[in-house]
């Protein structure tokens, strides 16, 4: 049986690791990266990528939700989501 205590533990770093992704790359600390990718490390999608690449990602990368209809332009991609 799940306690509550660790669904509050659980939901805690859960939204930790969010927090630190929803801050632009300029604005993360070293905690927020660590944090950052010892997620990513847990997902499956990554689990092959080199460390280095993955720390890469987590210091560059953000998550952006887009609402239907909005167009993304950077400098090497145009979308319309």
């Amino acid at each position: 049986m799940i306690s509550p205590k660790m669904v509050a533990a659980h939901a805690s770093a859960s939204a930790e690791w969010i927090i630190c992704l929803d801050k632009r790359p300029a604005e993360r600390s070293g905690e927020d990266v660590d944090i950052i990718l010892a997620r990513l490390k847990d997902v499956k999608a990554f689990e092959k990528f080199h460390p280095s690449l993955l720390q890469q990602i987590c210091l560059c990368g953000f998550y952006e939700c887009l609402e239907k209809g909005i167009t993304c332009r950077s400098s090497s991609v145009s979308n319309t989501v």
